[in-house]
C-alpha cells in the first residue's frame, strides 16, 4: 500500500523519536547498574550516573505524589494541545512535539519510579543529562524554530 510523502515523514519521525526514547531507557538502567564513570572522551565527557531530584534547570522542588501528578497534568495538557495543533501540519512541528514529549514522558517515568531523574552524560564544567534532556530541548527548539519560520516566512 503505498503512504503520502506526509505520512512517511510522520512514520520516520514518530519511529526516530521511539528509537531514542528506547535508547534513554536503556542507557538509564545501564548508568543504574554501573554507578561508576567512564570517560568518553578523556575526563570532559563523561557516562556517569546522577540521581537528579530537580526539575528542569535544577530548579529544586519538593517531591511527593501531588507534585508528581501535577507534572504529569501539565505535560499531558501541553502535549494535547501541541499535538492536536500540529496534527495536519508540518513534520518540523510534529518531530519538535514527539520529541518533547517522548523526553518528559521518560523522565516522568524515573521520577515515579525512583523519585528522581537518572542522569548519564556529564559535560565537564558545564552539566550532567540524559538523552531524554537532550530530546526536550531539541524539541522545543524545533518548536521554537517552526513558529519564528512561520512567522518571518
Amino acid at each position: 500500500m503505498l503512504h503520502s510523502c506526509s505520512e512517511i515523514k510522520r512514520i520516520a519521525v514518530v519511529s526516530a523519536v521511539v528509537v531514542f526514547f528506547i535508547l534513554d531507557r536503556i542507557l538509564k538502567l545501564a548508568a543504574l547498574a554501573a554507578r561508576q564513570k567512564i570517560n568518553l572522551l578523556g575526563e570532559y565527557f563523561t557516562f556517569e550516573f546522577s540521581a537528579n531530584k530537580y526539575i528542569a534547570l535544577s530548579l529544586p522542588v519538593p517531591d511527593g505524589p501531588l507534585i508528581r501528578a501535577v507534572i504529569a497534568l501539565i505535560i499531558a495538557a501541553i502535549s494535547v494541545l501541541l499535538l492536536r495543533y500540529y496534527k495536519n501540519k508540518n513534520s518540523l512541528g510534529q518531530a519538535g512535539c514527539w520529541l518533547l514529549l517522548s523526553g518528559a514522558v521518560s523522565n516522568l517515568a524515573d521520577r515515579i519510579i525512583y523519585s528522581y531523574v537518572i542522569d548519564y552524560f556529564q559535560i565537564r564544567y558545564f552539566t550532567i543529562f540524559n538523552l531524554a534532556d537532550a530530546s526536550i530541548v531539541i524539541g522545543a527548539g524545533l518548536l521554537i524554530w517552526d513558529i519564528y519560520r512561520k512567522r518571518v516566512i
